[in-house]
Order: C-alpha cells, then sequence, then structure tokens
C-alpha cells in the first residue's frame, strides 16, 4: 500500500506536465456530474481563468506532495515498528492523510469559488 501510495504522489505530480493536471479532471467529474454543458462550462474556465488554473495546479501538487509524504512515513515507520505495529497504525496513517487532503481540497475548492 506504501508502494501504490507513493506511485499515485508521483503520477500527481507527473500530470503536471500535461496540458491539464490530474485533479482537473477528478474535480471536474464530481463538480459537474459528467454532463456535456457542466464539462463545457469547467472547460471554459481553464481557458480563461488563470486563477483556476493555478487553483487546479495547486491542488495536485499538494496531493502529489502529501501521497509522497504518506508513502515516506509509512515506509520509515514499517523500518522502524515490527509488523503488527504497523499494521495496527497504517490505517490510521492512511485514513488521516486522505481525509487532511480531503478537508484541505474542500477548503481550498471553497475559497477558490468565492474569488
Amino acid at each position: 500500500s506504501t508502494v501504490i501510495t507513493g506511485l499515485f504522489g508521483v503520477i500527481y505530480l507527473v500530470s503536471l506536465l500535461f496540458a491539464r493536471p490530474l485533479i482537473f479532471y477528478i474535480v471536474r467529474f464530481f463538480e459537474t456530474g459528467d454532463k456535456p454543458e457542466g464539462i463545457a462550462e469547467w472547460n471554459g474556465l481553464w481557458t480563461t481563468s488563470t486563477t483556476f488554473r493555478y487553483g487546479m495546479r495547486l491542488l495536485t501538487i499538494g496531493w502529489g506532495i502529501g501521497l509522497l509524504a504518506e508513502a515516506v512515513l509509512g515506509f520509515g515507520l514499517l523500518q522502524v515498528l515490527t509488523i503488527e505495529q504497523f499494521l495496527l497504525i497504517s490505517p490510521l496513517l492512511g485514513y488521516g492523510f486522505f481525509f487532511g487532503l480531503l478537508f484541505w481540497s474542500f477548503w481550498y475548492g471553497n475559497r477558490m469559488k468565492q474569488s
């Protein structure tokens, strides 16, 4: 699971090299319900708003770094804890990072909508 988490962190960060980062597509799906008119409006935001583009990139960086940090911390804990201890702590670590990133994303997304 630590390797998979780290891999997803890398995927998020590498997606910054493409025209639109991965978060753009993930959030677009949830925000538009994948409806054509919503998708067109979302794509228009990308084209016309530098603030929107900056926000999508920042969210992508946050998730990429957050997932990599979780993976590194998990790997470090695996080196110093027994397997039993790690198996007890690992879900808390994973949920903690995931819900922390999710909370931050919603908070930041609401700030973006207000501006």
